[in-house]
């Protein structure tokens, strides 16, 4: 198995549906981990995540979320890095073939950002 980004969470509410409603506990660690510069944990708000509870949590658990890094940065690619290629190859093409670019200034975000639906 690959390595795994890890962080510690509390579990602050469990509802009828069977899904469990956890927060991620802020630490020192954070501030050490090598990952920090890509992580969207670091930023000083509560992140509020929700799951299925299969391990038939209750509130106030402690609980260990994690993800494997390779997913991590697949995730990373698609939200950011595609959809800017995506942008600017659309530019490029789109500045060769129309002359308007006023056209290719708003046709241009639509493509950019058209496989987040799709993640």
């Amino acid at each position: 198995m690959s390595d795994m980004l890890k962080h510690k969470a509390i579990v602050i509410d469990v509802d009828s549906g069977g899904t469990a409603t956890v927060e991620v506990a802020r630490a020192s660690a954070c501030s050490a981990c090598g990952e920090k510069s890509s992580c969207s944990l670091t930023d000083g708000t509560d992140i509020r995540l929700r799951f299925k509870n299969s391990a038939h949590l209750k509130n106030g658990d402690i609980v260990e979320i994690g993800i494997e890094k390779n997913n991590f940065y697949k995730s990373l690619f698609t939200i950011y890095i595609a959809p800017l290629i995506i942008m600017l190859l659309t530019a490029l093409i789109l500045d060769s073939f129309v002359e308007n670019q006023l056209i290719t200034a708003f046709f241009n975000p639509c493509c950019g950002w058209c496989i987040l639906p799709f993640h």
